[in-house]
């Protein structure tokens, strides 16, 4: 066991000097939240502080005096001693490697140290200064961060689109330019305000309760109709359209589009109150317009519809274009009030665009006098809410389901398994082995490039019913349907030999293969698959990785 004194003399405690700046030094090691140690010139562990043996779950006591490599994976121990060796000679002063530690409860702990060389007044090495980063963590806010900062920018580009973001209590977090041009508040002035503050207080509750249930479930879409105030104190009738991307993790809130259709109710107002009146709003307005008379005849039709079908005026009113897009609404549903609903539509000139279309009736002396048909052009935001939703559910390097949506696989395949009972399901939890070789030989570009192409490979080794998914890092996990255990183990086993057995690089052969875990069900409970796989996993990793273990049979 390490004296006490040899500790303190490191940390500034039996200074001569005993200055204020060697107690903040002090005081900064023992209470940092970042993992830091010392080490003797051969390795040694001699002060550790709290946050160091929180990282590895192990006391003070344990670690003291013990070989810094006895807590690494054995993989590293060569580089690790090389660079320890490197210091102590004097022939660098720092350096900073990736590492792989051991957790006291035998899980691993994937680590970027910086390791540094303390000399002596007189320039001779004195012993090794070490500041650990985890690097999960690390990767996770990274990535985390710059796929918001592609989502914020791609919202600020599309100029046309008013739209917020929000937490699930319709804090704001993100203000889109547009919202300037719609309402005339800035951005800043919105920006962390309770976005319930600019809807008219009639409508605030049905807001909060549709809000309510958006965020309930995961993936889900509602819809508005509300005034919104502008900067000068006017309202203004606004389609608020709320997304649910909180388990998205580029956004992490409620996306709400709002679109002003202020125009487009004074338009169906007007339009029951003076035709000269109702004439001038819609060839003003942004949406498309058309009347239909009660013999199916056009007659209003303005020159935004044109542009949005693609046809001349008279193709507007000779063709049945307009027609096709109120049967495909609802037949006869305007006569009982206003239907909105969206269309796919393919212009003459080829391509497919989505139309949000509304039918309102007109009414005569007594009775229906024909429809009011309004059309706008939401392709753009229909494909971005598309984009967002596979974005939600899918992995952005392979582009295979994420651990959200391997859980909703995994959730159908327990309830089929239920009404199904004789056959049974494999779980299976992939971890590459020595997969850290190719991200320190090639850089993490090539690294990413690799995880691709054995993603491509773990897709074509199974069959099209069953899920492959990536959970994070260079762990995968397979979920296949209607096998027993031999199976399990016959199809995991040809799935290492396929998808690694030739793996390379530009020519050079890459030393990769994958631990891999198996939890059946039944016997076990669905619901504790994919945790009991990755138990098998890492007991295949403690063998020498490489293997298949299935839970129950080989543990």
């Amino acid at each position: 066991m390490v004296q006490p004194m040899e500790r303190d003399r490191i940390l500034g405690r039996h200074s001569a000097s005993g200055t204020l700046r060697e107690d903040h030094a002090r005081l900064f090691f023992e209470r940092s939240s970042l993992p830091q140690a010392f080490t003797d010139l051969d390795g040694a562990l001699i002060a550790v502080n709290a946050a160091m043996t929180h990282l590895l779950g192990r006391t003070e006591e344990w670690l003291l005096g013990r070989d810094v490599v006895e807590v690494l994976h054995p993989l590293d121990e060569p580089a690790v001693s090389g660079r320890i060796a490197a210091l102590r000679a004097g022939a660098v002063d720092m350096v900073t490697t990736e590492v792989v530690a051991f957790h006291a409860e035998g899980h691993t702990v994937q680590l970027l140290v910086d390791v540094a060389l303390i000399r002596e007044p007189t320039g001779s090495p004195q012993f090794v200064a070490l500041l650990a980063h985890e690097l999960t963590a690390v990767r996770t806010v990274s990535e985390r961060l710059a796929g918001q900062e592609r989502l914020y920018q791609e919202l600020s580009n599309r100029a046309a689109d008013a739209a917020v973001v929000t937490d699930a209590d319709l804090l704001v977090t993100f203000v889109s330019p547009a919202v300037t041009d719609m309402l005339g508040h800035e951005q800043v002035d919105v920006l962390s305000t309770d976005l319930i503050d600019l809807v008219h207080p009639d409508e605030r509750q049905e807001v909060r309760a549709t809000v309510a249930e958006v965020v309930a479930h995961v993936d889900s879409s509602g819809r508005r109709l509300v005034r919104t105030r502008t900067a000068a104190g006017e309202w203004r009738w606004t389609e608020l359209t709320i997304f649910n991307a909180l388990a998205n993790p580029d956004v992490g809130g409620l996306i709400l589009n709002l679109r002003d259709v202020t125009a487009e109710l004074e338009a169906e107002r007007s339009v029951r109150e003076s035709e000269a009146r109702y004439r001038a709003i819609v060839e003003t307005a942004q949406e498309g317009i058309v009347a239909i008379d009660a013999a199916g005849q056009v007659g209003l039709a303005n020159d935004r519809i044109t542009e949005i079908l693609g046809l001349t005026m008279e193709e507007v009113r000779a063709s049945t274009r307009v027609h096709d897009l109120v049967r495909a609404v609802s037949p006869g549903a305007a006569a009982t009030g206003v239907v909105r609903q969206e269309v796919r539509y393919q212009p003459p000139a080829g391509g497919e665009r989505v139309l949000s279309v509304s039918l309102t009736p007109l009414p005569g002396a007594g009775h229906d006098d024909g429809t009011l048909v309004m059309v706008s052009d939401v392709t753009e935001a229909h494909m971005m809410q598309e984009r967002l939703r596979h974005q939600a559910l899918h992995d952005q390097l392979t582009g295979l389901p994420n651990r959200y949506l391997f859980a909703d696989r995994l959730e159908m395949a327990a309830a089929r398994q239920e009404r199904h009972p004789d056959g049974s399901t494999a779980v299976m939890y992939l971890d590459l082995d020595r997969f850290k070789g190719v991200n320190d030989t090639y850089g993490h570009a090539v690294g990413d490039r690799v995880l691709a192409g054995i993603a491509d490979r773990l897709v074509g080794s199974v069959r099209t019913s069953d899920t492959v998914a990536r959970l994070g890092g260079d762990e995968f996990a397979i979920v296949c349907e209607g096998l027993d255990e031999e199976s399990a183990r016959a199809v995991a086993t040809r799935t290492r030999a396929e998808v690694f057995g030739s793996l390379e690089w530009e020519g050079h052969p890459l030393a990769v293969d994958a631990s891999i875990g198996i939890a059946m069900f039944p016997p076990h409970d669905p619901a504790e698959a994919l945790n009991l796989a990755d138990t098998a996993m890492y007991q295949a990793k403690r063998l020498g990785g490489g293997g298949v273990i299935v839970f129950g049979v080989d543990t």
